[in-house]
């Protein structure tokens, strides 16, 4: 990938030279002014993206657990950012987006019980021969597996997070209410049994 050339245009504002048609300051505004033109041709976008095709290999992307921001970073693709603007330009994409990621929570679950299950480097064999667990290892096994799972418990608690009922309402099925319903018939049977 080309480099960008060495003046950017607060450089140029940072470095007023004196322009003096005959000396040196001339010479290094010209310079400046060069390289501002050579930058500002150089942010300008090379690409025009096909965004059908990038939109459909982010979606294939995301639902295998694959970050945005690692495809980003993949030749020929667009920044991340101008991928969350196609996005919130475009509702039909939102909800493409969104299924992918769904998708992708149930991969990144996946990875968790791999990793849970992968043990062929939990244990090394020392010198003397006699095995012993591999510490570091077991520790950053745990460490993903853990990490993806608290994430997925922020991204999608209804399917991940830790279930907390607390259902007082209304609902029918109700236990709250069944057991207030209970406590009413005792507190009856016991008046009733009272008074004969």
């Amino acid at each position: 990938m080309p480099q960008p050339p060495k003046h950017s245009k607060a450089a140029i504002e940072a470095h007023p030279a004196p322009v003096r048609i005959d000396g040196e300051g001339y010479a290094y505004a010209m310079e400046c002014l060069a390289c501002h033109e050579a930058r500002i041709a150089f942010d300008k976008p090379k690409h025009k993206y096909d965004r059908v095709a990038i939109i459909n290999k982010i979606a294939d992307g995301l639902a295998v657990g694959t970050t945005l921001r690692s495809m980003c970073r993949e030749e020929g693709m667009p920044n991340y950012h101008t991928i969350y603007n196609w996005i919130n330009e475009d509702p039909e994409i939102i909800t493409r987006i969104a299924r992918a990621r769904e998708a992708g929570y149930d991969a990144i679950a996946d990875q968790i019980i791999e990793i849970i299950d992968e043990s062929h480097n939990d244990t090394i064999v020392n010198e003397d021969g006699t095995e012993r667990t591999n510490t570091e290892v077991v520790a950053r096994s745990r460490l993903r597996a853990e990490i993806r799972l608290k994430l997925l418990a922020k991204w999608s608690p209804k399917k991940y997070g830790d279930k907390v009922d607390l259902n007082v309402g209304g609902q029918k099925e109700n236990p709250f209410q069944a057991v207030v319903a209970a406590s009413a018939e005792l507190e009856k049977l016991v008046r009733n049994s009272g008074s004969d």
